[in-house]
């Protein structure tokens, strides 16, 4: 999911925006010279609350417009929002903003037409006035939307840009067993890679191949096997691998301290999401490579054999 998401600003700064905007067009007007005073002001007035009101829907319906419909969304989208943002503030919110487009071009038009019939300069004025009242208490109204909208912003931006159109590849395994290396080996990416457990606070994602035959390869978080505890990363990660993943890469490795049963329990574990999975032994340059030929669980520890593997998989689900 990627998405241009600027700030949501306050109430107050949308509506000082609009009065501001409504306030330059007239003194940028010019009046012909004929005509009468209240005319002068009947005509202005009419343009400034013209302009606000032009200012103000299209503010609302650009920041509608701008945020994904949750409807609309993929499954895999609609359970990291889930994850991440309490939909129902979030669905509340931008009804919030289409009830005060309807009320400001309501109250715009009455007070327009209302405009139109008065005849002195005092009339005109008040008229104005009760027009700025009206939709600025719309707008205090709805505060708290604004709020509640930017917050869900900044969570959006925070969400995995997975290209869920693409064939994708999730490597999964305890942390810091090589999953973030064997991303880099296998993609062009190139991910920060530590040499303590819990280093990857989010989804990597890199591509093997290039145009519409890439491989999508997602490095996810690593996970002690308590997924009756996940926090959102792990949350998200696990509904990557369900929801986006052809496949799995699990890696396993002999030189970190978790140990192998512990491993391999994570590796069954993950045979209940019902996905193929390839095995790839990590850090098999410095470990005895007899471990691995004598390990219950086959599998790979070539990085070309791996990646002819992937390949093979991407034309198996493209056939399908």
């Amino acid at each position: 999911m990627q998405m241009e998401l600027g700030k949501v600003e306050t109430s107050e700064w949308y509506i000082d925006k609009a009065f501001n905007r409504g306030k330059k067009r007239i003194q940028q007007t010019k009046i012909k010279t004929q005509m009468k005073r209240e005319e002068k002001y009947k005509y202005l007035e009419g343009i400034r609350i013209s302009v606000i009101n032009d200012t103000l829907r299209n503010d609302l319906k650009k920041l509608v417009n701008i945020f994904p419909r949750f409807e609309e969304l993929d499954t895999f989208y609609k359970q990291v929002f889930e994850c991440m943002v309490d939909i129902d503030k979030y669905k509340h919110s931008l009804g919030k903003l289409t009830w005060a487009q309807q009320q400001i071009q309501k109250i715009f038009k009455e007070n327009y037409r209302t405009l139109q019939r008065k005849t002195n300069s005092e009339e005109v004025l008040a008229v104005r006035n009760t027009y700025l009242a009206r939709t600025s208490s719309v707008f205090k109204q709805i505060s708290k939307a604004f709020a509640e909208l930017e917050d869900a912003r900044k969570k959006i931006k925070d969400m995995p840009n997975v290209k869920t159109s693409l064939f994708t590849i999730a490597i999964a395994g305890f942390p810091n067993v090589g999953k973030s290396t064997l991303l880099g080996k296998l993609t062009d990416s190139k991910p920060e890679v530590n040499s303590y457990a819990f280093t990857t606070k989010g989804l990597m994602i890199g591509y093997l191949g290039k145009g519409s035959d890439r491989i999508q390869i997602i490095d996810t978080p690593g996970t002690l096997n308590r997924f009756d505890k996940m926090n959102k990363i792990e949350k998200i990660a696990h509904l990557c691998m369900k929801y986006c993943a052809y496949a799995l890469v699990y890696v396993f490795d002999f030189t970190e301290p978790y140990d192998i049963t512990e491993q391999v329990k994570l590796y069954q574990d993950l045979k209940k999401l019902n996905k193929k999975i390839i095995v790839y032994f990590s850090k098999s340059d410095i470990i005895d490579t007899k471990l691995i030929d004598g390990f219950d669980v086959k599998g790979l520890y070539n990085i070309e054999e791996l990646k002819q593997q992937l390949v093979s998989l991407a034309f198996e689900a493209s056939q399908l």
